[in-house]
């Protein structure tokens, strides 16, 4: 790689750094249902965009031809900038797609610029490093105000106040797969304090879906990582079997030290606030239903807080669908599922010929995308991370959605 492409990818990783931390970390609270408007960090982030869409470019300059997962990408970028047409809020929209495409443009320069492996890893690792920084950060920063932990049911729970305990927790959840590396990607005892911090966010975050997310994570983690992986899978499965029959019958016999492990998953809810999945099922016919009102192209990407309105019955308001798919056929219509159900599914590449991969990707990449994939599968069915406004899971799963293209075009090991 000549020194002029080289200073230019170095500007683009600062900038993914630099997009990472506006999008990724508590900096300042407003309200969330009233329309925003532009003060400096609406302007830092635009700025950032639209550098990071003029380093992605000049660094596909040399590389002109787009593949699949690039094309998909695209696709789903335009579907949300589609969206603004019939919007309330086209302004706002459209703000939110420039954040998009920004992003969208840097990655495709970066993944489709990567010359290596090593190239590949290294935005991973740059991806991990800064999120564990932005976690502990927003960690402590809530552990420092106590108050704010406290939700409206008198249920403490880290992160609340701050960014929020549900995304917190994700994070920690992308943060920890992506720690798993070989060789390791810090000294061992670096390695530990930083993953017993981000089991501990996860934990104290108290989210079910980011807890069973690190349970499938892990899963996923174990399995892919292995030669054998049917056999794996049956040991997870052998194994999960044989604690579940365990824990069932001494819960039976004895039901009392199984009292504080149910209040911590209940968060004080009752049992029609869990039948609800918290509320979300009352969401999910809402929006389904103004859906229909505009069913191609959405009611705008990234503004569900501001047109789905309240919830009958209900004295409060979602900021958004809980499910990504709800979601993004909501705010971008049929185009805009389509354009997710899409790239998704071409995303599902990673989980076929896992031996292949590793002889182009090394042994580490395939994994992360793995692992990542299921983490986000499993949190897609509650939470919206990636069809509700610009956060730091885009980057990352766009990268591996890209990364597909470049099966026949690495060196192994090369740095």
């Amino acid at each position: 790689m000549s020194k002029a492409p080289d200073k230019v990818r170095r500007c683009g990783l600062a900038l993914l750094v630099c997009l990472l931390v506006l999008t990724g970390t508590y900096i300042r609270v407003r309200p969330e249902n009233d329309v925003p408007d532009v003060d400096w960090l609406v302007a830092a982030r635009l700025v950032a965009s639209v550098g990071a869409a003029g380093v992605g470019v000049i660094l596909l300059s040399k590389r002109p031809v787009m593949g699949i997962g690039g094309g998909l990408v695209g696709g789903y970028v335009g579907a949300a900038a589609l969206s603004a047409v019939n919007s309330q809020y086209p302004l706002l929209v459209s703000g939110y797609s420039v954040l998009l495409v920004g992003v969208s443009l840097l990655m495709l320069g970066l993944v489709y610029g990567a010359d290596s492996v090593e190239d590949l890893e290294q935005l991973e690792r740059i991806w991990c490093f800064t999120m564990v920084a932005l976690v502990l950060k927003d960690g402590v920063t809530s552990l420092l105000i106590p108050e704010t932990m406290v939700s409206a049911d008198g249920i403490g729970r880290l992160g609340m106040g701050v960014t929020h305990p549900n995304e917190l927790s994700q994070f920690a959840v992308l943060a920890l797969c992506l720690s798993f590396a070989v060789p390791r990607v810090a000294p061992a005892p670096v390695l530990f304090c930083g993953r017993l911090w981000l089991l501990f966010v996860v934990v104290n975050g108290r989210s079910r879906m980011s807890l069973l997310a690190c349970a499938a994570g892990a899963a996923a983690l174990w399995i892919s990582s292995g030669v054998h992986r049917l056999g794996r899978l049956l040991t997870v499965v052998t194994v999960v079997s044989i604690l579940g029959t365990a824990v069932s019958l001494y819960w039976l016999v004895a039901p009392a030290p199984f009292t504080t492990v149910i209040d911590y998953l209940r968060r004080g809810q009752d049992t029609a606030g869990l039948a609800s999945f918290s509320g979300r099922t009352l969401i999910w016919e809402r929006v389904m239903t103004k859906a229909l009102e505009s069913p191609i192209v959405g009611h705008g990407y990234g503004v569900t807080r501001l047109t789905m309105g309240g919830l009958p019955g209900e004295d409060w308001e979602p900021s958004h669908a809980h499910n990504e798919f709800v979601e993004a056929s909501y705010s971008m219509g049929l185009v805009g599922v389509t354009a997710l159900v899409a790239m998704l599914g071409y995303s599902l590449l990673w989980f076929r010929h896992p031996e292949r991969l590793r002889k182009r990707f090394g042994p580490n990449v395939p994994v992360h995308a793995v692992c990542v994939l299921v983490v986000f599968a499993t949190s897609a069915c509650f939470e919206c991370r990636i069809t509700n406004r610009l956060s730091p899971v885009h980057p990352l799963l766009f990268g591996y959605v890209m990364m597909l293209d470049k099966k026949g075009t690495l060196a192994v090991g090369d740095d």
